[in-house]
């Protein structure tokens, strides 16, 4: 019953054409190859409850265990390890801060933001208001309050959470609505209209639509056949969707039409993802495609035997299912389609060959001959055109089309010819009464070139029946191409290419590459190698170019390759590689996996239709639209983390010199695209891109400078897409690199140095001072010394001695006197003007004032000098007035007061290159002889001793040569004193 009379206007069925060009899924014998996304993959469950794609692109699957978020290269896994209240979460809603809110099992509301899990303070309030009952569902409206309905309530009334989500801004409303008790269900829609149901008791069911204002616009009464119940409701624009148990029904309240429709098992979902389709999921069904008329025949059907509970279209146009038995299955944009060519399985595919633009030809193990015809629709017929009855083929190694009219088959038993016009078939290439088998057979001029192990032959086409002469080869041949750009003919073989010009013996002067050549094809001059470990290799002239892993190849491992105008297609162990080459360092290369669909991870031998790239594998033949379509493109840097700690992602990161430490993380939601290739450089300068497939970077220590961190990724066209977000590092340099610091350190610099110059500066002055002292005391010195040798006794006794031979008129001795004494007086006033004075002269001195001192004691003592041959008397310096003290005391105090012989010798010996010794020794009386006379002119010279020890205590200060003097007593055996030994250690000065 319905309160406002709806109108029932039965609508038009669609057309199957229609159907195709509105939702171009697949014909009855072409079925979608989906990839499956499970707990193999990394999943936590196989039990998907719901699917959600947000705002960025990313994909939400609600499990049993936890809610996952996937970004096309892994799955972020959130659960109540992470903070979710439980691993059970049923359903999520986006609001418009991006907050992902989730519905969990046990009744707690609470949302993800940033991939932290946060729940409200509010839950205490909502689960005394569910008690025993579940949250039914959830929605949100524009201003982000929440609304919850629940199940097995006692009376119609649903909770509204308003921000900041506390249990004071918990409300609950419709609590005045008198309805029986059952389930409620509440979701808000762009014209806040609120759907709510109550069961009643006699398998019934009331369904009650009301508006935001408690307008009751719709009442419906459902019958069952049992009491098993499971609702679902949701609203498509106009159309209000309702399945409970097996009824569905669709009401439009635009037109006030309804449709209902009831099935043959309990119903799980309805979604609608495109205007004109609904999809219906029925336990253990799949996915049942229905147009706008439900109670049409469905048009295709998806995951036989699988539960369906919800679908989602992805920015990409993908498709995404989940079940509650196998996870989540991907339908691309770029959709890639199978037909079976055997129910079974058991018969599978050994050959695939291009016939015209829209049609191949299967040939299988089993002997049998497909004709698969794709048309325009999108539909695939097969046509088998040969059974091997007769076991004339055996399994299919080559289909050769002669003609419009004629087939040439080779398999492993033997060769037929296939003539489509008159129905027949014969063997040919005939050797002793039995067919050939031939692995490939290809055009040349008017002729066919044919392999066989060793062996190739040559046919004319129209007379191939008998097998004429070979030409052998060395090696197992695998392939042969004739290239009419150059008119020179190719082989591969196991183990290598080589040139073939009919000699009859291919041998190793012929092979030009050492490597497995599975296939070759030649394409105006350029020949392209399909390799079994190398990747492809492509031949311009005398150049050669590899295309390898390294180069972005899916595989080394190459099986096929087709041609079509300047793109190459190349199967491989993996799957194909799309390549648009240009010259060596100019190529594109488009990778399809195929790994994670149905039997399609190795490809055998690929063929290029119209629109569509063929492939087979097992017993399906596989196709996909070679006409890539563009399509946004959803690429972030996601996450950044300074020194192992997070930090908020802006266009311009400005940090320390101590946070150098950087970690990029970065998501590129490319879902048709099985491997995403990633390319970054720190553009400070013009540095290289550095390629990766990994989804972060990190850079372990940057020097300070300003950087742009440039990221790339390449989607489905091959083509290097730009991140959205940018990001420009500032890394300031620490304070000793800043200006300031650098200008205050020069400062300190120039002062520390000035300091230092200055202090340099005063204790050299200090030591110039003071060698100035010392030398103005040693000058002092040697002028006492002087003073004290030249005394008044020896002038008056030389004087008076002068005066004697002037008044005993011995005129020649006062001449030769004052002549000595005048020298004595000259050299020594000359010498004192000097630091120092060379040996020669001091010993020239000390020899004059010994013949004085003779000559006025009437040479009564005797006197030597010793010289060391080492010493160089005119080259070796001394401080003068050193030795003449020590002389004159050994002839005043020991040899004057002798008896008998007097003797005086003088020694100089070398001792090193500083110091030199002299040793003044005599035969007088000693030291220890005393009288007053001697008392009173030894104070005298103990003046001079005095002199020059402190003289030599100075020299030994200011050249830092230890030198001075000793004195010894000599006696005889009896003890009895015997003269005086005084030795000198002399320092040796410089000039």
């Amino acid at each position: 019953m319905i309160l406002n009379l709806f109108k029932y206007s039965k609508l038009k069925r669609l057309t199957r054409l229609f159907i195709f060009v509105l939702f171009p899924l697949l014909a009855n014998a072409q079925q979608p190859a989906l990839k499956n996304f499970s707990t193999k993959n990394g999943l936590p469950s196989n039990e998907v409850y719901y699917l959600h794609n947000d705002k960025k692109g990313f994909i939400w699957i609600c499990t049993d265990a936890g809610l996952v978020k996937y970004n096309g290269n892994y799955f972020k896994n959130f659960n109540s390890a992470c903070g979710l209240p439980d691993n059970t979460i049923f359903e999520v809603k986006e609001d418009k801060q991006g907050r992902i809110w989730y519905r969990s099992f046990s009744g707690k509301i609470g949302y993800i933001l940033n991939d932290s899990v946060f729940t409200i303070s509010a839950n205490k309030k909502i689960e005394a208001f569910v008690k025993y009952g579940i949250i039914s569902s959830f929605a949100l409206d524009e201003s982000g309050n929440l609304y919850l309905g629940k199940r097995n309530s006692d009376q119609i009334s649903f909770l509204k959470i308003s921000p900041p989500y506390t249990e004071a801004n918990v409300t609950e409303i419709w609590k005045n609505i008198n309805t029986k008790a059952g389930i409620d269900i509440v979701t808000i829609g762009p014209n806040d209209f609120v759907f709510s149901d109550a069961r009643g008791t006699n398998l019934f069911y009331s369904l009650n639509v009301y508006t935001s204002d408690h307008e009751l616009i719709v009442k419906d009464i459902i019958k069952f056949k049992d009491n098993t119940l499971f609702t679902r409701v949701f609203r498509n624009k106009n159309n209000i969707y309702f399945s409970a148990n097996t009824i569905f029904k669709k009401i439009d309240l635009l037109n006030q039409t309804t449709l209902d429709k009831s099935f043959s098992s309990a119903l799980i979902t309805a979604v609608s993802l495109d205007s004109n389709v609904l999809l219906i999921g029925e336990r253990y069904k799949g996915v049942t495609y229905y147009n706008y008329d439900i109670n049409s025949v469905p048009f295709d059907q998806l995951l036989k035997g699988l539960t369906f509970t919800y679908a989602v279209k992805d920015y990409q146009n993908g498709y995404w299912f989940s079940t509650l038995e196998s996870g989540v299955f991907y339908f691309p944009s770029q959709k890639i389609s199978y037909v079976n060519t055997d129910s079974t399985n058991k018969d599978y595919i050994t050959q695939l060959t291009r016939s015209n633009d829209s049609t191949l030809y299967a040939g299988l193990s089993s002997g049998r001959v497909i004709s698969s015809t794709h048309h325009i629709s999108g539909k695939i017929t097969n046509k088998e055109i040969y059974t091997d009855s007769k076991k004339q083929l055996g399994p299919v190694n080559s289909i050769f089309k002669l003609d419009e009219r004629n087939l040439i088959i080779s398999g492993a038993l033997g060769s037929i010819n296939l003539d489509f016009a008159l129905q027949k078939t014969k063997q040919v290439f005939i050797k002793q009464n039995k067919s050939v088998s031939f692995k490939t057979i290809i055009d040349y001029k008017d002729s066919i070139l044919c392999i066989a192990l060793k062996d190739i032959y040559v046919f004319n086409k129209t007379n191939y029946d008998n097998l004429p002469a070979g030409y052998n080869s060395a090696d197992r041949l695998t392939a042969i191409s004739y290239d009419s750009f150059t008119n020179q003919i190719y082989l591969g073989g196991l183990r290598g290419f080589y040139t073939f010009y009919f000699q009859k013996n291919v041998t190793e002067k012929d092979r030009i590459l050492n490597c497995r050549i599975e296939q070759i094809k030649a394409n105006a001059g350029i020949l392209y190698l399909a390799t079994n470990s190398e990747g492809l290799i492509i031949k311009n002239g005398g150049r050669y170019d590899t295309l390898n892993e390294k180069k972005g190849l899916i595989s080394n491992i190459c099986k096929s390759i087709a041609i079509d105008k300047n793109t190459i297609w190349v199967s491989t162990n993996k799957g194909i590689s799309k390549i648009i080459y240009h010259s060596k360092n100019d190529f594109e290369i488009n990778n399809y996996p195929l790994s994670s669909y149905i039997d399609a991870e190795a490809v055998n031998r690929i063929c290029i239709l119209k629109n569509e790239a063929c492939f087979y594998a097992g017993s399906k033949i596989y196709s996909f639209d070679t006409k890539i379509n563009s399509r946004l493109s959803k690429f972030y840097i996601a996450s950044l983390k300074v020194n192992d700690l997070p930090h908020k992602i802006e266009s311009l990161v400005e940090l320390s010199y101590k946070q150098s430490n950087l970690l990029i993380g970065y998501e590129a939601l490319f879902y048709n695209c099985d491997i995403i290739n990633y390319r970054y450089k720190m553009n400070k300068g013009n540095g290289s891109w550095i390629y990766t497939s990994e989804t972060s970077v990190n850079f372990s220590s940057l020097a300070p400078g300003e950087y742009e961190f440039l990221l790339q990724a390449k989607n489905i066209e091959g083509k290097w897409i730009e991140a959205d977000n940018k990001i420009i590092f500032k890394i300031d340099k620490p304070f000793w690199q800043q200006p300031w610091f650098i200008i205050i350190a020069l400062l300190f610099l120039i002062g520390l140095v000035i300091l230092i110059l200055r202090s340099r500066y005063n204790k050299i002055l200090k030591k110039i001072l003071a060698k100035n002292v010392l030398k103005m005391r040693m000058y002092e010195l040697e002028t006492k010394a002087v003073k004290a040798q030249m005394n008044p006794h020896f002038i008056f006794n030389a004087l008076n001695s002068i005066q004697l031979f002037i008044l005993n008129k011995d005129n020649d001795n006062a001449y030769k006197y004052l002549s000595k004494f005048s020298k004595l007086v000259r050299k020594l006033l000359e010498s004192n003007t000097s630091e120092s004075i060379t040996l020669e002269e001091e010993i020239d001195i000390l020899k004059r004032y010994l013949e004085i001192e003779s000559l006025r004691f009437e040479d009564s003592f005797k006197y030597d000098f010793n010289i060391g041959k080492e010493l160089n008397l005119s080259q070796v310096h001394i401080p003068h007035m050193l030795i003449q003290p020590f002389v004159e005391n050994a002839i005043w105090h020991g040899l004057l007061h002798k008896k008998g012989s007097k003797n005086l010798k003088i020694d100089f010996i070398f001792l090193n290159q500083k110091c030199l010794i002299c040793v003044i020794e005599d035969n007088g009386v000693g030291r220890g002889y005393i009288n007053k006379a001697i008392k009173g002119h030894g104070h005298n010279k103990s003046l001079a001793i005095e002199f020059i020890t402190q003289r030599l205590e100075l020299l030994s200060k200011t050249k830092n040569i230890n030198c001075g003097f000793e004195i010894t007593d000599k006696l005889d055996k009896n003890g009895i004193s015997a003269g005086t030994k005084v030795t000198v250690v002399i320092p040796t000065l410089n000039k």
